[in-house]
């Protein structure tokens, strides 16, 4: 989905509620409004994720999974119907946390903040 009319169709939530919220979303630079060819005036834009949104995404597929485990039956019904498909093999797949050195799974017990990065 990239057009506010896409949006709206398939969020459900009032359209001011919508434009407040992609306005927001454009504003702190997670999207990018931009005019696409042979729309109609009022909705001739596209909202596309900056490289921020982009770097957003395994927070998003995160959090999307701790509803679907903690909130199945969650009022807007999101939590209980999405799934991620990994296009490369055709599968259902899980976000998982791994270290970048090592391939280890990283969890709450085997990981601890420092004041030095990298």
């Amino acid at each position: 989905m990239h057009r506010y009319g896409q949006f709206a169709q398939n969020l459900g939530i009032p359209r001011p509620t919508l434009s407040n919220r992609l306005g927001k979303l454009v504003d702190v630079g997670l999207l990018i409004r931009e005019r696409y060819a042979g729309g109609p005036i009022r909705s001739d834009y596209e909202y596309r994720l900056t490289q921020a949104g982009l770097d957003l995404f395994p927070a998003i597929q995160i959090l999307m999974e701790w509803g679907n485990t903690y909130l199945p039956d969650d009022p807007a019904g999101i939590g209980s119907t999405m799934a991620w498909t990994h296009d490369v093999c055709g599968s259902p797949t899980h976000p998982r946390l791994t270290c970048d050195q090592c391939g280890e799974p990283v969890t709450a017990h085997n990981v601890h903040l420092t004041g030095d990065t990298p």
